[in-house]
């Protein structure tokens, strides 16, 4: 779900996982092992999309 390029942007902006009921926010410079944590997190919502504001 994740790939590099899109940690790489998450580490400069905001990456936004919204599901209907529930999102989950990627502060900038997350690390990436704190990335990989909300990304698991973010696989339970329902219907998630993934943003790249």
């Amino acid at each position: 779900m994740l790939s590099l390029a899109v940690a790489r942007r998450a580490a400069e902006r905001p990456l936004i996982v919204r599901g209907r009921s529930a999102s989950i926010e990627v502060p900038p410079g997350a690390s990436p092992e704190d990335i990989a944590k909300l990304v698991e997190l973010a696989r339970d919502l329902d219907e998630p999309v993934l943003e790249l504001p």
